[in-house]
């Protein structure tokens, strides 16, 4: 739904905040077109969602091809996409969302990358990144709000 991938910008925003120091990251949405209509119906949506809250610094969709040239420093999309990405790059990815630090990391990942995995896991607890994220989402009202301005459109 596009009002959880509005909140998975948010977690995404907070993560990069507090684990890398970005006070503002650059936040993408994953889809098969820069122009804002592209894309399915979630999509779209998704779309309208990011761009008008001023919470996030929203710089549009991002394709696929321009993930490894750094187009964004946190990628929206749905768990299934972002699984796939994550096996692509082989590395670990915290699990954002859950009430706690978690890393996911893919099943072959090597020594090196699980070292590091471990490393991003006492950042998060360090930052404090998941009173933060509490924090930051407080409930759902806001993202209600927010859905609702944009459906009255």
């Amino acid at each position: 739904r596009p009002s959880q991938l509005l909140q998975f910008a948010h977690l995404g925003t907070v993560y990069m905040r507090d684990v890398a120091d970005l006070e503002r990251p650059r936040v993408g949405l994953l889809n098969v077109g820069e122009e804002p209509g592209k894309g399915d119906e979630r999509a779209v949506a998704t779309h309208r969602l990011l761009r008008a809250d001023t919470e996030i610094n929203f710089i549009g969709n991002v394709e696929g091809h321009r993930i490894i040239e750094g187009a964004c420093d946190v990628l929206v999309c749905d768990g299934f996409a972002g699984n796939v990405l994550l096996k692509f790059y082989e590395s670990g990815a915290p699990l954002l969302g859950v009430n706690g630090v978690s890393v996911v990391c893919h099943g072959a990942s090597p020594p090196n990358a699980i070292k590091n995995a471990i490393r991003v896991a006492g950042s998060c607890v360090e930052s404090g990144m998941v009173e933060d994220m509490a924090a930051d989402l407080g409930s759902m009202s806001r993202t209600a709000r927010v859905w609702r301005r944009i459906r009255r459109r």
